[in-house]
């Protein structure tokens, strides 16, 4: 009875060390597996780690390469617009390096001797036809006119006293005539005297003031330009090629 229940117990002893021992072997087994699946895991994201970073560089060089052709492109169409637009501009205009602006430029001169009195106007000013521009000494002119009238008045007389001579029918005639040229000088004189105020030929500005109150000028002499900018034209010369 004994020997059976020992038996026994050595008979469960053995089971249970054999279910350990099996136990143990298959936390072993699963062990590996777990390693396995871990070291295939990180070598799978490792694997696409680099793909990622490979496929990432590849998108942004295709879309560097579609900027850059996209630049290209555009820089061709301007070109060709540029000199589409050149040639049609050359078919229809014509150009030249030698062509200048020109206008009616009217010089003002004095008529007679004098001192400038008076300049009325500055460079660039704005005129118009017949303003005043400047005024020369006319002392001259004024006593010459005196000196006719002058003369007139005391061939009158003559002319009185010879005209109760019957006799003297020849110095009569001779006076009159006289009165005649003393009437014509005395008009030249008041139409010198009137040359000392200057006026403007023409509308347009003032340009190349050439002298100074106070100085002297003399006949022909220009004092002045007045430039019309209403009338103005282009002289240019042009290659027949």
């Amino acid at each position: 009875m004994f020997r059976f229940l020992k038996e026994k117990i050595e008979r469960k002893r053995v089971f249970n060390i054999i279910n350990a021992a099996i136990g143990s072997y298959e936390m072993e087994f699963y062990m590996e597996d777990f390693k396995n699946l871990t070291i295939e895991s990180a070598a799978t994201e490792i694997s696409m780690e680099p793909r990622s970073r490979r496929v990432k560089g590849e998108v942004t060089f295709s879309i560097k390469a579609f900027v850059s052709v996209l630049v290209l492109i555009l820089l061709l169409a301007a070109a060709g617009a540029g000199v589409y637009f050149y040639i049609d501009y050359a078919d229809q205009w014509i150009s030249t390096n030698n062509a200048s602006v020109d206008g009616r430029i009217y010089a003002v001169a004095a008529l007679l001797p004098g001192s400038v009195e008076e300049i009325l106007v500055t460079e660039s000013t704005r005129v118009a036809k017949d303003e005043p521009l400047a005024t020369i000494d006319s002392t001259l002119q004024d006593l010459g006119i005196r000196k006719i009238e002058a003369a007139i008045r005391a061939n009158d007389l003559t002319i009185g006293k010879l005209d109760d001579q019957p006799e003297a029918a020849l110095e009569l005639e001779l006076a009159r005539a006289r009165r005649d040229e003393l009437n014509l000088l005395l008009e030249e004189a008041r139409f010198m005297y009137r040359q000392a105020s200057i006026f403007s030929p023409a509308d347009g500005y003032v340009a190349h003031m050439l002298v100074e109150a106070g100085e002297y000028v003399t006949p022909g002499q220009t004092l002045m330009s007045i430039v019309n900018l209403d009338d103005l034209w282009i002289t240019a010369n042009f290659s027949e090629e």
